[in-house]
């Protein structure tokens, strides 16, 4: 068993290589004055310069741990080479996504290869949706000491493009990129008469969950609501009577755990064996 620990060992190495490329990549790259610019409980995930010449820029992205939600927020700097060294020009945590900021709760900046850096030039693209690719572009210069926003646009799955707001002011500092994290609606009904449950995922808003409920209760008024939630999970229990033993655990995308949760109200009051029927979460996989 001993003789297999140094290989064990590599393997896990180089797995953590491949699952955190960008952040290793980046750090073994930047300076050590972009190193020590990370915004507290950050780490750098993606560092690159124009050149080498006295007034080069660079351009660093940091990123926070996951959240309760499972999102990890991130925050931007560009530098200026002065004196030898990166200078800290502007820094701002609207411009690039978190990573369940889109509309979709998916992640629109994944890689490098978004970031684009030319001396005293910087264009970001953004993309979320998954089978209707929406683009969103930021582009910046570098004028009169200020970077200034030089175009912002969203061009959509149906080949349109809108123009997005800039500050009034002009300036990167001002701008806000309109990334936001969405919250999600779910619900629970069960038909007591039928044996059978039904799951409302991923609304937009209460209003909206409100209004499938209203629909499904109108089809059919077997159904009940028997649980709810907003941004977290929903787990439904049974025993061997056929009773539910719903669960919300907002919060968390933790299916595991509200499935749990969920089988311990069974088996403290239901009659005989408990089964897990189904876990559904809006944080995580639905």
């Amino acid at each position: 068993m001993a003789v297999n620990r140094p290989k064990t060992a590599l393997i896990a190495l180089i797995a953590w290589l491949i699952a955190n490329d960008c952040a290793f990549g980046a750090e073994t790259t930047a300076p050590v004055e972009v190193l020590r610019a990370a915004p507290v409980d950050t780490q750098l995930v993606l560092y690159k310069a124009s050149g080498n010449a006295p007034d080069a820029d660079a351009v660093a992205v940091y990123e926070a741990a996951a959240d309760l939600y499972g999102s990890r927020k991130r925050e931007l700097i560009v530098f200026r080479k002065q004196e030898g060294a990166f200078k800290e020009v502007v820094r701002s945590d609207r411009i690039i996504a978190c990573s369940t900021c889109s509309p979709e709760r998916g992640d629109a900046f994944m890689d490098g290869e978004q970031v684009t850096l030319t001396p005293g030039h910087l264009d970001i693209v953004q993309v979320y949706g998954a089978e209707r690719p929406t683009d969103v572009t930021f582009a910046f210069a570098y004028r009169d000491g200020q970077w200034r926003v030089t175009a912002a646009t969203r061009h959509d799955g149906d080949g349109r493009t809108t123009e997005l707001a800039r500050p009034s002011s002009g300036i990167l500092k001002d701008f806000d990129g309109g990334w936001r994290q969405v919250s999600l609606w779910n619900a629970l009904l069960v038909n007591d008469a039928k044996h059978s449950f039904r799951f409302i995922l991923g609304k937009p808003s209460e209003r909206a969950l409100e209004s499938s409920i209203a629909e499904a209760l109108e089809a059919d008024h077997g159904w009940r609501v028997s649980a709810r939630v907003k941004d977290g999970c929903l787990a439904l229990a049974r025993d061997a009577a056929d009773t539910f033993f719903p669960v919300a655990k907002p919060n968390t995308s933790s299916k595991n755990a509200a499935s749990q949760e969920a089988m311990a109200a069974c088996g403290a009051q239901g009659k005989g064996e408990c089964e897990s029927v189904r876990t559904s979460c809006s944080t995580g996989p639905i």
